[in-house]
């Protein structure tokens, strides 16, 4: 739904995102920039995802 009320409105739409990465949590509004999937076999999916933030404001890094 969020999605397509940003469609809806022309504006991007936006995710929350929580990401742990050596010992720091990163929280924040992000935009997806780029979203791709790879199914080499049936057991296997890799998905890589892009993120860009969406508003700096909502950012917030702490030691984990």
């Amino acid at each position: 739904m969020l999605y397509a009320n940003a469609v809806k409105n022309r504006t991007q739409p936006y995710i929350w995102v929580r990401l742990k990465y050596a010992g720091l949590t990163i929280l924040g509004k992000m935009v997806i920039t780029a979203l791709s999937s790879e199914a080499p076999t049936n057991d296997l999916v890799k998905f890589s995802i892009e993120f860009k933030v969406g508003d700096s404001s909502t950012i917030e890094i702490a030691a984990a």
